[in-house]
C-alpha cells in the first residue's frame, strides 16, 4: 500500500481538510487520543485524493504551511503517517516444498474471499498482500514452471505404453520401462539423452538401449545431466534398488501438488500470516501405466534419491 509522505500535495490536503471541516469546526487536530479517529480520516482522504489527482494529471505540488491553510500540522501529519503504516492490514503468504523442505519462487498465490486477488512469491517463497479487506480467505498455491519435458510427461499420465507387459523396442513384453519413458520424453522435447550400446551374444550384434535407473541413480553425469541437490520440476528422479530385473526406478520431477485446504483470517490493522505446502510429484512409468504420484519422496525413500538436471 502507498504511504503518504513529505512534501504533500497541496490539491490533496485541501481536499481532506474539507472532507473533516464539518467535523473539526476548522480547528486543527492534535495528538490527543480523543483525536486518533480524526487523523486516520485526514489521512485517508488525503490519499483518496491524491488518488484521484494523481489519475488526472502526473504532477504532484509542495504544500505550503500557509497559517491556517492545514487542519493537520506537520507534526501531526507524520503521526497520521505512522499510524498509516502501523495498522496496514497485511497477508503474507508463504509458499514451501515439501518434503525436502525449500521455499519456492514463482509460486502463484491465489486468494479468495472478501476480495479475489493473486500474487507471485519472491525469492523467499513469500507473497505478500497488502490494504486487504478483513475477512476469512481460502488461500491456494501452484507452481507451474512451463518445463517442456514435465508438460510431455504430464500428457502421457494414465498411458499403458510403457507397461511391463507391452512391447516397446528396444524392450519387449515382460520388461521394465521406466527408463525408456524418461528417455523417449526427454528426447522429444530436445533434452538430449544418449543411448548406450552393447553387444547382444543372443543377437549377434550390437544392440542400444537407454540409460538404465541405475545409473540415473549414480553420481556420474549422463550426457549433459548432472547432479543437482536443488531438485526443480524437470529433473530427473531415480534410486537404485536390486531388483532381480532391473536395476531401480527413474521418473521426472513433476509440478508439486497442495493437498491441504488453507483458510487465512485476516484481521484489520494487523500483519497476517499463512503457509503453504506444496508436495513434490514424481511422473514416472508404473508397471501397467504412466503414474504422477509421491514417489522417492515417501519416508522410507528420503535420502536415497538422487536428481540430475539437464545443463546443455
Amino acid at each position: 500500500m502507498r504511504r503518504a509522505q513529505r512534501p504533500l500535495n497541496r490539491e490533496a490536503v485541501q481536499a481532506a481538510n474539507a472532507a473533516l471541516a464539518e467535523q473539526t469546526g476548522g480547528r486543527q487536530l492534535t495528538m490527543q487520543p480523543e483525536d486518533g479517529a480524526l487523523r486516520r480520516q485526514w489521512m485517508d482522504a488525503y490519499l483518496a485524493a491524491l488518488d484521484r489527482i494523481e489519475g488526472a494529471e502526473d504532477v504532484e505540488t509542495t504544500a505550503q504551511d500557509d497559517e491556517g491553510s492545514d487542519y493537520c500540522p506537520a507534526e501531526v501529519i507524520q503521526e497520521c503517517v505512522a499510524d498509516d503504516a502501523e495498522n496496514q492490514t497485511t497477508l503474507s503468504v508463504t509458499v514451501y516444498y515439501t518434503p525436502l523442505s525449500a521455499p519456492i519462487e514463482g509460486a502463484e498465490v491465489a486468494l479468495a474471499g472478501p476480495q479475489t486477488l493473486t500474487e507471485t512469491t519472491d525469492a523467499a517463497g513469500i507473497a505478500m498482500f497488502e490494504n486487504l479487506e478483513p475477512g476469512l480467505y481460502s488461500v491456494s498455491a501452484s507452481y507451474r514452471t512451463g518445463n517442456a519435458l514435465v508438460e510431455a510427461a504430464q500428457g502421457q499420465i494414465g498411458e499403458t505404453t510403457w507397461g511391463y507387459r507391452e512391447d516397446r523396442p528396444p524392450y519387449g513384453a515382460g520388461t521394465n520401462k521406466c527408463n525408456l519413458f524418461v528417455f523417449e520424453m526427454a528426447n522429444s522435447v530436445g533434452f538430449s539423452v544418449p543411448r548406450r550400446e552393447r553387444f547382444s551374444l543372443s543377437q549377434l550384434r550390437t544392440v542400444w538401449y537407454p540409460p538404465l535407473a541405475g545409473e540415473w541413480a549414480g553420481t556420474d553425469s549422463i550426457g549433459s545431466w548432472q547432479q543437482t541437490s536443488s531438485p526443480e520440476p524437470g529433473d530427473t528422479i531415480a534410486q537404485a534398488i536390486n531388483y532381480a530385473d532391473a536395476s531401480g526406478h527413474v521418473g521426472i520431477v513433476g509440478y508439486p501438488e497442495q493437498i491441504e485446504s488453507i483458510q487465512a483470517e485476516v484481521v484489520e490493522g494487523q500483519a497476517n500470516e499463512s503457509h503453504v505446502d506444496l508436495h513434490r510429484r514424481t511422473i514416472s512409468a508404473g508397471g501397467t501405466e504412466v503414474l504422477y504420484n509421491d514417489w522417492g519422496y515417501r519416508t522410507n525413500q528420503l535420502g536415497r534419491t538422487v536428481f540430475k538436471r539437464y545443463r546443455p
